[in-house]
């Protein structure tokens, strides 16, 4: 009866509060929540816990219900744990429960006499400046009132661990926001970036950087993209910007593969696994890594290597981000595309240009030229050249002719004709890149896919280390090889032995294949 459920109570508060002095704050949040203690909950630094799962669920969703069932009088004594409960819907991208939970935390007195506490004031004026995001013409502005509220150190809100852009690598795919503008949108992220990385400990430093790096692949400039990538891959590395990190990383394996330069590639994809890890992203790393991988796997047809969830476009049941949800649909897109089902290519690619478009302008660029191969594979011709022309209108005032050059074997001749009568002046930039990209495309898939494996290699060991060469995890390779992950990783040290290497990371220089 009563006496029971009181008893039960008192026992999952002991145990929080052992956990909690024994430093356990996930375990001690868990036992709390049981509890539905709202006051030890918030008593608790919740900063590190925002994507973590509590009692099987999101933190999201505990998060939800503290803002919206606490009582008040608890609520008002811990303002700092609701900013960081705040900034766990806008993560999950609850926005409305966000908006909610910040304005009334707008109004809220924080100390004794309903006087605002500065410190606070500057947590709030920062996590408010991110309703705008990616529009870094509003964000400005605000980070600007922002960082004169801030006297001193730094944001123990938003924190460096946290995933930059929620999990999306690619800057030119969500701050790049009109066609025409993005030089203008380069410097704006640049003097964002000044703003907001020193408030947050270094939380997206390198961005602004491989902004400019993918601007300048996607216009044929390779030399500069590389030195950018680089530089992005110092700034990010030295600021734990995961994220940022291996978004470079990738970059430098479609630089390598412009230059036909295979070892530059193989080291690139070796690296990208260990830019992935983070220390409480995991889900959104993993998830990143995967679509990463994914597109590049995709660029040299190679779809069988490429995570069953985004061969499926089976999205349902995971945790991913409204900037991975994009990147993720288009891996999908151009897996169907390399697999010939045209019909849903198109079908599936018009669905995502409505109403007004998935991504920025660069992304809905690729979306539509994706599209037009699907048109051209069913016959449709005169579609496929409006969709190239579509396409032109949204990347080339800016440039971005890579694209149209890495397609143009499956769209014919229609890309050159576009470019021909209404950006001439991209026209030897369209040839360049189509002969670098096709002979640095033969070069990498000659090299890397027929190669002879060493003679010493069991075919179980050589299955192993070709998909570890690729980049899949231990569970990934036992879930395709129907295999426990204990046994990959005794067929790993086997094959480590056998190459004489010390490390996974090693095996794509050793293995020509991916």
């Amino acid at each position: 009866g009563e006496r029971g459920a009181a008893f039960e109570r008192d026992c999952l508060l002991r145990a929080g509060d052992f956990c909690r002095e024994d430093g356990q704050t996930a375990a001690a949040l868990e036992f709390y929540a049981q509890a539905g203690d709202y006051e030890r909950m918030l008593s608790l630094d919740l900063s590190p816990l925002i994507l973590e799962t509590v009692n099987g669920k999101p933190f999201a969703e505990l998060a939800r219900d503290i803002a919206l069932n606490c009582p008040q009088e608890i609520k008002r004594s811990h303002p700092l744990s609701l900013l960081r409960l705040a900034y766990a819907l806008y993560t999950a991208g609850m926005n409305e429960e966000f908006a909610l939970l910040m304005e009334e935390l707008r109004s809220a007195p924080d100390q004794a006499g309903g006087e605002r506490d500065p410190a606070l004031i500057a947590e709030w004026t920062l996590l408010d400046s991110l309703k705008n995001f990616p529009r870094t013409e509003e964000m400005i502005p605000a980070l600007r009132k922002t960082t004169a509220l801030f006297s001193a150190g730094r944001s123990r809100v938003i924190l460096p661990a946290s995933p930059w852009c929620l999990g999306n690598h690619s800057p030119i795919s969500f701050f790049y926001t009109r066609p025409g503008e993005a030089d203008r949108k380069a410097d704006e992220l640049e003097e964002y970036l000044a703003l907001y990385a020193p408030l947050t400990g270094g939380h997206g430093s390198g961005a602004d950087v491989l902004f400019r790096a993918e601007l300048a692949f996607q216009r044929g400039e390779i030399g500069e993209a590389e030195i950018l990538s680089y530089k992005a891959v110092f700034l990010a590395e030295s600021n734990g910007q995961n994220i940022v990190h291996l978004g470079a990383t990738a970059l430098l394996a479609q630089i390598a593969l412009h230059k036909a330069d295979t070892a530059g590639w193989q080291r690139a994809i070796g690296s990208m696994e260990r830019a992935a890890p983070g220390t409480q992203d995991t889900f959104i790393s993993r998830a990143t890594l995967d679509i990463t991988r994914a597109v590049l796997l995709n660029e040299l047809e190679d779809q069988g290597s490429i995570p069953q969830w985004l061969q499926k476009g089976d999205f349902s049941g995971r945790r991913l981000t409204a900037p991975i949800v994009i990147p993720a649909h288009f891996v999908h897109l151009s897996y169907l595309m390399h697999q010939g089902e045209f019909a849903r290519v198109v079908g599936t690619g018009q669905a995502m240009l409505l109403p007004r478009g998935m991504g920025s302008p660069f992304v809905q660029a690729l979306i539509t030229l994706v599209t037009a191969v699907g048109q051209i594979g069913l016959g449709y011709r005169d579609r496929a050249a409006g969709l190239v022309e579509h396409a032109a209108a949204l990347a080339l005032p800016d440039g971005l002719v890579f694209p149209f050059a890495a397609y143009s074997w499956l769209l014919q001749d229609l890309p050159e004709k576009v470019i021909g009568q209404k950006y001439p002046h991209l026209l030897q930039p369209y040839h360049t890149i189509r002969n670098r990209f096709y002979t640095g495309w033969t070069t990498l898939r000659e090299a890397i896919y027929s190669g002879e494996l060493p003679a010493d290699l069991t075919e179980r060991e050589a299955e192993v280390a070709r998909l570890a060469a690729a980049g899949l995890f231990n569970a990934e390779i036992a879930e395709k090889l129907v295999i426990t992950e204990s046994t990959v990783r005794t067929h790993l040290r086997t094959v480590f032995k056998k190459l004489h290497i010390d490390r996974r990371s090693r095996l794509a220089e050793r293995i020509k294949f991916p």
